[in-house]
């Protein structure tokens, strides 16, 4: 429409100088000249509005190819990872893989309803925990392997963040122009934008002078802004380390693949590493996977998971819950991985519960080739509370202070053992009434079920 204005005023001047025909010589010389005047004043001024108009959209793509580090703005040069937002290709690898559903059930494990392998003829499965600061923010998981204990799949919960902004903090966006076409938009649309809002404008081209201009000046300025609002939060909110960026529509959920393990330590890749975040009331909820790559039955885990896994908060009812199926377990299967999964789910509502682990390693001892399972319980443990909690006493490790308080409630337990309780005399009086309360007491308990023999059960109240 500008363009189109100075071409208008620009035939206007040469309206002008065909008209000057009509003047006498000596005036027309004076007339050609204010006329040529006005023709450059014009061009002049017509340059300089398209200048003052273009330099917002030359700003915006300096800021996208080089960053930005101003009083207005701050924001890192945007990555050809970050351009190349789009849907989540959820086939990774074509073929087909059977499952048998009955090898499976869902777990409520800490926020997510998601399933799990139950004595699974193909498959193996671990525990995994990543130990934060506070034991609530710790991340668990769940490796996935053959029976020869080759990895094929795994999944660990990250700890969740929160999903916010201030944005008087930039100055570009607390301007109230901005700000207020910002927060017209829901945060379930902002986040949406994050994996699929394409954010980038045409390059400038002389070749294409008037149509870049033109498709620089159908975006308005406060989209622009928009968008490097949603560059920001791309950065702020997305891993460091990220490879791709794609949304899952069907549950609303971001899907990024980042750098794997076997990259970063200089080896060659064999997995494929992926979160899946979920928005749920002003929180990201991180669900990490590896995938092993080149394999029908580590695409096919990813796919089920994906397409079962439901988010549900972690409470302590669930808690409950699943110990008490696992208490309702045979002895044969508390002690093999059936139970461990029970427990370790359970666990994972309650980690700073200790009772739950004790108990999930004492099981588990008590198995066969648990030692796998075992050991990331023992590592846990040891750090955690300065005992692995093992029963057997080749295999206990632990603090000089936790086994000087073991030997002490070991050596009470042995000296109520021996406590001789006296009984009343001939005459049926007691010598005193301490030595009336120990010995009905121990009567009581001698005529009673033997509570040793009872398997413990952990109050999770």
């Amino acid at each position: 429409m500008l363009i189109g204005q100075i071409f208008y005023l620009l035939s206007f001047s040469k309206y002008l100088y065909e008209l000057s025909s009509i003047f006498p010589a000596s005036v027309r010389k004076v007339v050609v000249k204010k006329i040529v005047m006005l023709t450059i004043l014009l061009v002049l001024l017509g340059v300089l509005y398209l200048l003052v108009r273009a330099f917002p959209y030359v700003a915006y793509n300096q800021a996208l190819k080089y960053g930005m580090n101003n009083r207005f703005l701050e924001v890192e040069k945007l990555t050809d990872v970050m351009k190349e937002t789009g849907d989540y290709n959820f086939v990774k690898m074509a073929g087909l893989y059977g499952e048998d559903k009955s090898y499976w059930r869902t777990f409520h494990f800490r926020h997510f309803n998601i399933p799990m392998p139950v004595h699974h003829p193909v498959y193996l499965y671990f525990p995994q925990i990543v130990r934060k600061d506070k034991i609530q923010n710790s991340e668990f998981g769940v490796k996935i392997t053959d029976y020869r204990q080759n990895e094929v799949f795994s999944f660990r919960v990250n700890e969740a963040k929160n999903f916010s902004w201030d944005l008087d903090k930039t100055k570009l966006f607390s301007l109230m122009i901005f700000k207020n076409h910002i927060v017209s938009h829901r945060p379930d649309e902002i986040w949406r934008d994050i994996f699929l809002k394409d954010i980038r404008i045409p390059e400038f081209e002389w070749s294409h002078f008037i149509g870049t201009l033109k498709s620089w000046f159908a975006i308005p300025e406060e989209e622009l802004v928009y968008n490097l609002f949603v560059l920001v939060q791309r950065q702020k909110f997305l891993p460091k380390d990220v490879k791709e960026v794609k949304y899952f529509s069907p549950k609303k959920i971001g899907a990024i693949e980042i750098v794997d393990n076997e990259t970063k330590e200089g080896r060659i890749q064999n997995y494929r590493q992926e979160q899946w975040l979920f928005l749920v009331d002003g929180k990201i909820y991180p669900f990490e996977i590896r995938a092993r790559l080149d394999s029908i039955e580590a695409e096919a885990l990813r796919q089920k998971y994906l397409k079962e896994i439901e988010f549900n908060y972690t409470n302590e009812s669930s808690s409950t819950e699943l110990y008490n199926k696992f208490k309702a377990l045979p002895y044969e299967k508390k002690i093999d991985q059936e139970g461990m999964v029970y427990l370790f789910s359970a666990w994972s509502h309650v980690p700073e519960r200790k009772q739950f682990l004790r108990e999930m390693i004492q099981f588990l001892e008590r198995g066969k080739k648990n030692e796998l399972n075992i050991t990331p319980l023992y590592e846990f443990a040891r750090v955690l509370y300065g005992t692995n909690f093992s029963t057997d006493e080749e295999i206990i490790d632990e603090t000089a202070t936790e086994k000087l308080k073991r030997k002490m409630k070991e050596e009470l337990k042995e000296e109520l053992k021996n406590v001789q309780v006296q009984g009343p005399t001939t005459d049926g009086k007691f010598e005193s009434e301490e030595a009336k309360v120990k010995y009905y007491l121990q009567k009581a308990k001698d005529s009673g079920d033997n509570l040793d023999k009872k398997e413990k059960v952990i109050n999770v109240d």
